[in-house]
């Protein structure tokens, strides 16, 4: 038998925590992690390349599961008999590696959560959330989403559950979650209570309250064949909590004999795909090279079918069927390297979204796995000896290593070095002459292997099952210098690339990973942009020359904070020579009057979706600064104006788009608006810590100061403070109109508080060098501390103003048939005989008495009023209150605005030249004259839709956009005592996520989420049994980590325990009267608290 050189490659998991001593240079030996199940009972175990072996159809193959298991205990028995240390050659290959595993225990094998889920030393990128199992697949509340990032506020209106999936009962999914190792198929059965109820292939189970599926059978089921299943449910009524509880008794719960005809049906839809797969298998096989070669970046797999099926497989109405689409997902997740899931089927898609890496990115891959398996074929070129440096340098990768090393030992002498944790320490240049002279130290070798690390670490290309993922652990042990750190995973990738000037030092790992797609983040800053300038000539490209209406002297007053340099709405009032009768005018800047449709400026526009507005990375959608010079509304400047008449009931009578220009613009703040039209002043709620916590200096800006004038309150004449005066009362009639059509209650009825960190450049300066690095000095300043909502709140005159505006468009574009993007809720539609009374009765009732619903409330409002999904047909807005709605008043800070412009100008064009109002085209016609067919824009919805959830995700009011500086500004008081912090805080039971930990909100640390290991509880309580949900333990901090937004505490002292406040020993209770406070009296880690 022939004995390869090379040495066998382990799993990356292993690798990264330390191989064994042949594999690493440091010498650490090879461990198992701690587990929970053993592989044996991993029943649909396989591999990523073995659908054909491992069909799922193999799932429902009772009689060889049933054979396999007697063969199985024949073995076992054998070897049982066996002397101790004696292993037969007669026992087959996998009964021999049984028996060596029994003779060699090395611990449990867990889930995959589990093993991706690292203790304290190890890789905590991705460990946010861990799964739960159990036999009916129980929801676990956190696995899904953060809980703490809205801080508790349910926001309702335009954008509520943005990243859903619209599913009806019937439909067929890919069941995600939980610790199973292969996915199943699942029916929707039902929801019930605010909890969708599926019923998998396995004949499990599977509850879930925000569903998440990577594929989507459309009318898969029918009502009988559920009915069976439906009758065994939670009857209408428990409680949530009862419904995601297991069933009382196992005959409650459904059957086989209950799901027969769903099992057969989804064991002949695994057939069929199984079929697909293997007539399409030439292509099915490797469909990674011939995507790469149509240039496609994204793909859903109903796109990919129609490269990779034959037209055999199509249907009788020439579409491919679910089960062949299913087939090419299947061969699409098959792809190891080259291809990933991107996105999930959110709103209305009905197959995941995939990223297909461009092939330069691909060989890059390639280069770099041949480069570790060399070196690592060379054991003596890793050790730490004089002749193993010579044979190191004999090695591609050797040469770049030994320039790390260089890189990486005189950064740590120019910044604090945290060795426990992939922590960047503080610049300590402070009283010295920094050097700051860029000198390129990468060949074009290191730069490919530069960029094979920042696909790992940085933007997490690859799977993370995926082979990829060794090479980057193999380099880092090779390079030597994290031997503290016990797992070498993609969170010390992403110190490595800071430490060698790769990476900044402040910047955000959230950003790469999460980026907007189509969209490069740019390592110094904001996004790559690479477009040549707009040559515009203002008359030359107007689409109405000497046509546009004239506004005269009438005042478009653009609300906005001083700091605004888009100005791209106003707002006017026109009186009427009939009595209680106004045209309230919302002037936009007019943007497709120059950026053309498909031009490189809208195609750039598309990429990005929206104005990105992350903190410290802010990049316009528009970056020509002479689109804005010319757009951004000004004395002079082009508007597209939709004006409504409405009465002083806020009925919407007449409408009308008109292309104009402004002459009299009053720029003026929200806040001075306030002192013309004050509102009721709302209630506050509890801003649950007043803690305050500044790291850095504050100084500098990353934003451009405007030169705008503003006007305040004062500088109003009389007309002006006339007009908005009357503005306000119309678009409070409006509001109220919308009321009645049951719009949910402005959100502004309670002020709110969130915590809202601001950053500063303070002393940061760099220098790239040719190569790409960086040398860079100082740190960035960061404020974290509450703010109320009321801080930026936008006034009501604006807020019904937009909205009229948006009502205006969408009944302007559905009376003459145009395709735009509509907002519509398609689900509250198919509900409105429940959702309306439940809301009307029970949930708005809650809002307008200034009290918080519960969160079943709105677990159940997001079941049946869903999603706002965008659609080419108009439909009902159910939280806005409106029968049609598009967004059309920014259309200099999202694309989508745009496109409904660029459909809007087509259509007054030709009314211009026929001069006729257009009619609805009749059914199965389309307008020819559109830059957009209706088929055009649906292709382009949900990309667009995806995008425009990530850009609110990372922008400075969302959950991933501000989270990582607060976690940064705690890891710099904690770990370089840069800030003072409490010494402890309260830590508030949420649930018990692991068996391994609890989950609790620290109050006193703006309510962010920590967790308390088992270990160290101290002996505080007796055991954790005796804790629940709801009880108080006072902790303090014993762990940051920024790149995980993870916090771990340790127990001090019980505060309430089994739910009983505890008493001290001075007859007192700990609980401080119920209260959740910051120990802000406690003596701080450095100096005085700022509260």
């Amino acid at each position: 038998m022939l004995t390869s050189r090379l040495r066998p490659f382990v799993c990356w998991q292993c690798v990264a925590r330390g191989a064994s001593n042949s594999l690493s240079p440091t010498g650490s030996s090879l461990r198992r992690p701690t587990v929970s199940k053993t592989l044996a009972s991993c029943k649909n175990l396989s591999t990523s390349s073995s659908y054909k072996r491992n069909s799922l159809s193999s799932l429902f193959n009772e009689l060889d599961s049933v054979k396999s298991k007697s063969e199985s205990d024949d073995a076992h028995g054998r070897v049982d008999s066996l002397l101790e240390g004696e292993i037969p050659e007669w026992l087959p290959t996998r009964e021999r590696l049984k028996a060596w595993d029994a003779a060699n225990p090395q611990g449990q094998i867990t889930s995959i959560h589990d093993i991706l889920v690292p203790s304290k030393k190890q890789d905590t990128m991705n460990n946010a959330f861990q799964a739960k199992s159990s036999q009916h697949n129980e929801m676990d509340p956190d696995m899904e989403e953060d809980a703490d990032q809205e801080q508790g506020r349910h926001p309702l209106g335009d954008d509520f559950q943005a990243n859903s999936i619209f599913i009806n009962p019937g439909d067929l999914i890919e069941a995600r979650g939980g610790s199973r190792m292969a996915p199943l198929l699942a029916v929707f059965i039902c929801q019930r209570e605010g909890v969708y109820y599926f019923y998998c292939s396995d004949g499990s189970l599977y509850r879930r309250l925000r569903p998440k599926t990577n594929f989507v059978a459309p009318g898969f089921a029918t009502e009988a064949e559920m009915a069976p299943i439906k009758d065994r449910l939670p009857p209408l009524g428990t409680p949530i909590s009862g419904n995601l509880g297991g069933m009382k008794a196992a005959d409650e719960a459904p059957s086989r004999e209950h799901g027969e005809a769903l099992l057969n049906k989804m064991a002949q839809f695994a057939r069929d795909a199984d079929l697909v797969l293997q007539e399409n298998h030439h292509k099915l096989d490797e469909p990674y090279p011939i995507l790469a070669q149509k240039d496609l970046a994204y793909i859903t797999a109903h796109e990919a079918a129609e490269h990779l099926l034959s037209d055999k497989t199509r249907g009788p109405d020439g579409e491919f069927p679910a089960a062949a689409i299913y087939a090419v997902q299947r061969a699409i997740k098959s792809c190891e390297i080259g291809i990933r899931i991107f996105e999930g089927a959110i709103f209305d898609m009905k197959s995941c979204i995939f990223e297909i890496l461009p092939p330069d990115e691909m060989k890059c891959i390639q280069a770099v796995e041949k480069m570790v398996r060399e070196l690592y074929a060379d054991p003596m070129a890793l050790q730490d000896t004089a002749e193993g440096q010579k044979r190191l340098m004999k090695h591609k990768l050797g040469a770049f290593i030994v320039r790390a090393r260089r890189q990486i030992d005189r950064y740590r002498t120019e910044r604090q070095f945290k060795g426990e944790w992939p922590i960047i320490g503080l610049d300590q240049r402070q009283d010295q002459k920094k050097d700051l002279t860029a000198e390129p130290w990468l060949s074009p070798q290191d730069q490919q292997i530069m960029s094979f690390l920042h696909l790992w670490a940085a933007k997490q290309a690859f799977a993370i099952d995926a082979r990829t993922n060794v090479f980057g652990s193999q380099i880092l042990r090779a390079i030597g210098r994290y031997g503290e750190t016990e797992f070498l995973g993609k969170a010390i990738g992403w110190q490595f690339l800071q430490e060698v000037g790769w990476i900044l030092p402040w910047d955000v790992h959230t950003r790469h990973t999460r980026a907007v797609p189509g969209t490069k983040p740019d390592r110094a800053g904001g996004l790559v942009n690479d477009l040549a300038s707009l040559a515009i000539e203002k008359s030359a490209h107007d689409p109405y020359p000497g046509s546009r209406k004239d506004w005269g002297d009438l005042t478009a007053f653009a609300i906005d904070d001083a700091k605004t340099e888009d100005i791209d709405d106003a707002v006017s009032v026109e009186r009427t020579s009939t009595a209680g009768q106004y045209w309230i005018h919302v002037h936009v800047a007019d943007v497709a009057s120059i950026v053309r449709p498909n031009s490189a400026h809208a195609q750039y526009a598309e990429k990005l979706s929206e104005t990105h507005y992350y903190p410290g990375h802010f990049a316009r959608m528009l970056p020509d600064l002479g689109i804005l010079q010319h757009l951004s509304l000004a004395p002079g400047s082009r508007a597209l104006t939709f004006s409504g008449l409405v009465n002083e009931k806020g009925e919407l009578l007449e409408c009308k788009i008109t292309p104009g220009i402004l002459r009299k613009v009053v720029n003026i703040e929200p806040a001075e608006v306030a002192k013309v039209c004050p509102q009721t002043p709302q209630p506050e709620t509890t801003n649950g810590s007043a803690l305050t916590l500044c790291v850095g200096q504050r100084s500098g800006s990353f934003y451009t100061p405007t030169n705008k004038k503003i006007k305040s309150a004062d500088d109003l004449d009389a007309h002006e403070v006339e007009d908005l005066k009357l503005l306000d009362r119309l678009a409070t009639s409006y509001y109220l109109r919308r009321l009645e059509n049951h719009a949910s209650p402005d959100r502004t009825f309670k002020r709110e508080y969130r915590v809202a960190p601001e950053i500063w450049p303070a002393s940061t300066q760099f220098e790239r060098a040719s190569d790409g690095t960086f040398r860079s000095s100082g740190d960035i300043a960061i404020n974290v501390g509450i703010q109320s909502d009321a801080a930026g709140q936008v006034s009501n005159l604006v807020t019904n103003s937009m909205i009229l505006a948006g009502e205006i468009a969408g009944r302007w574009c559905e009376d003459r048939g145009i395709p735009v993007p509509y907002r519509t809720m398609p689900q509250a539609t198919m509900n409105i005989d429940v959702l309306l009374p439940w809301v009307k009765n029970h949930f708005y009732p809650l809002l307008e008495a200034n009290e918080t619903p519960a969160p079943e409330h709105y677990a159940l409002i997001k079941q049946l009023a869903g999603p706002a999904l965008l659609s080419t047909n108009p439909g009902l807005h159910f939280w806005l209150g409106l029968k049609h709605y598009v967004k059309v008043t920014s259309p200099l800070r999202r694309y989508l605005d745009i496109v409904a412009h660029f459909q809007i100008h087509a259509a007054l064009a030709e009314e211009a030249r026929t001069s006729k109002t257009l009619q609805a085209p009749r059914e199965g016609e389309e307008h020819s004259f559109l830059p957009f067919t209706r088929a055009d824009l649906a292709a382009k919805l949900p990309l667009l839709a995806m995008r425009e959830s990530r850009v609110r995700a990372l922008s400075m009011g969302g959950p991933s956009g501000q989270k990582e500086y607060i976690y940064q500004a705690l890891a710099r008081a904690f770990y370089f005592n840069e800030a003072p912090l409490p010494s402890k805080f309260e830590f508030h039971i949420v649930e018990s996520m692991s068996t391994r930990h609890l989950r609790g909100m620290l109050p006193g640390l703006w309510n962010l989420l920590a967790d308390l290991p088992y270990g160290d509880l101290n002996g505080v309580v007796k055991s954790p049994l005796d804790l629940v949900k709801g009880d108080i333990l006072e902790v303090k901090l014993t762990r940051v980590a920024p790149l995980a937004m993870l916090l771990e505490v340790e127990a001090v002292r019980p505060v309430r325990v089994g739910g009983v406040d505890v008493v001290d020993e001075h007859g007192s209770s700990a609980a401080a009267d119920g209260e959740a406070i910051a120990d802000a009296d406690a003596p701080a880690v450095s100096g005085q608290v700022s509260a």
